[in-house]
This record gives C-alpha cells, sequence and structure tokens, in this order.
C-alpha cells in the first residue's frame, strides 16, 4: 500500500518526549464508530448512499491510523491509512460500483490489502482487522478520539499523565483548569476540549472540523 506525506492530528501541539505505549486491556469490544457519531453502527450504513459509504470507510481508515499511533506502530502504514482515508473522503465515484467493477485500485493509496478491507466493509458492515486492532487500546482512550482537537499524541499523554478514560473524566479535569499543567495545554486548548466534548454529545463530531469548530 503506498503511503503519503504525515498528517497533523493534534490541535493541541505537544513537546517531544519519549513514547509509551499503552498496555493491552483486558475490556469489552470497541465499538468503531470513529467519529461518525454515537448511536449509528456500521451495519446501519449498509443501505447508505455511495458517497456516505466512502465517508464511513474513510472514518474507519482514520480511526485505524489512530489506534495504530496510539500503539507506537510503523509510521509509513499509519500515513498510509490516513492517505487512503483523505483520497475516500473527496472521491467522487460511487464506491459499490468500483468495489463492484474491481476498479478500487484505481482509487489512490488503495493497494490490494485496503481494497479487500473495503469489500469486507461493503459485504458485512465490518472489518475485523480494525475492530481487533480497537480491542488493545483501552476503550475510554479511543473513545477521547472522536473528541476534535484530540488526536492520538494529546489522548496518550492524557490518558499516560492523568489517567483520563472517559470523556466525563476529561470534562471534568479540563472544566477546573486541571490540564492545563501538560505540556502544550493551555487555557485556550481546554476550551476547545470542552467545546469538543459538546459537540461530540450533540452528535456533531463527525463534521469536518473546519464546520464544526469556526
Amino acid at each position: 500500500m503506498d503511503a503519503g506525506s504525515p498528517a497533523e492530528r493534534d490541535g493541541v501541539a505537544t513537546a517531544p518526549q519519549t513514547e509509551a505505549r499503552i498496555p493491552h486491556p483486558a475490556t469489552r469490544p470497541i465499538p468503531v464508530t470513529s467519529r461518525i457519531g454515537a448511536g449509528v453502527s456500521q451495519a446501519s450504513l449498509l443501505h447508505s448512499s455511495g458517497p456516505v459509504k466512502s465517508y464511513e470507510v474513510a472514518r474507519l481508515f482514520e480511526r485505524m491510523a489512530d489506534v495504530l499511533e496510539l500503539r507506537g506502530e510503523n509510521p509509513f502504514r499509519i500515513r498510509a491509512y490516513r492517505r487512503a482515508a483523505q483520497n475516500l473522503e473527496s472521491l467522487s465515484e460511487d464506491l459499490e460500483t468500483l468495489a463492484r467493477e474491481e476498479r478500487l485500485d484505481e482509487v489512490p493509496g488503495i493497494g490490494a490489502d485496503l481494497a479487500g478491507k473495503i469489500a469486507e466493509y461493503l459485504r458485512t458492515g465490518h472489518i475485523k482487522e480494525i475492530d481487533a486492532a480497537c480491542r488493545t487500546v483501552p476503550r475510554g482512550v479511543v473513545e477521547l478520539l472522536d473528541v476534535p482537537r484530540i488526536g492520538p499524541k494529546t489522548a496518550k499523554l492524557l490518558y499516560t499523565r492523568e489517567g483520563v478514560t472517559s470523556l466525563a473524566q476529561l470534562e471534568r479535569l479540563a472544566a477546573a483548569g486541571k490540564l492545563r499543567g501538560l505540556r502544550g495545554i493551555q487555557a485556550r486548548a481546554e476550551r476547545n476540549i470542552l467545546r469538543g466534548i459538546t459537540l461530540v454529545r450533540g452528535g456533531q463530531a463527525r463534521m469536518p472540523l473546519g464546520r464544526a469548530l469556526p
């Protein structure tokens, strides 16, 4: 699979530091909503329009990249998922048509491996490898990624330094001004985090960030 140039994910800048791997949790399976909003299942999207399916697969690929980054995996693999996600978001052709005509590899960044994952999603509404990858990271840490302006580096920082494992815990700390002691997090960042949590609870986290947070 092809790898594109790295994309900045965190709206909160953090200084370089020693990477700490997220420990393997003993948790129940994590629903892979990946910024598509609470209560929206993958299976329910099977009868949606082509453009929506392209967007949802893109969100799943973004979530996979997030999880891989949390785990400290190969950066080339992370960039490959992000590049594929970006190209799927801007795809003008119908995804199901491309799959049916075996032309998924015409999408930049989509090789045989990712084409297989797209076909699996179109058939079943799930991508087993992504489901399994999400189960290797604490459930609450994955859910932090649904908040706009929180990317993998910030989520890992919040987890390893403050033990944040839920949106409610994150909200309490941000509202009390207790996050600004962390590297790169100041009062403005705390306000942005609180606004992001409000968007998640209002079902707007799926929106492009430029529109969701003007």
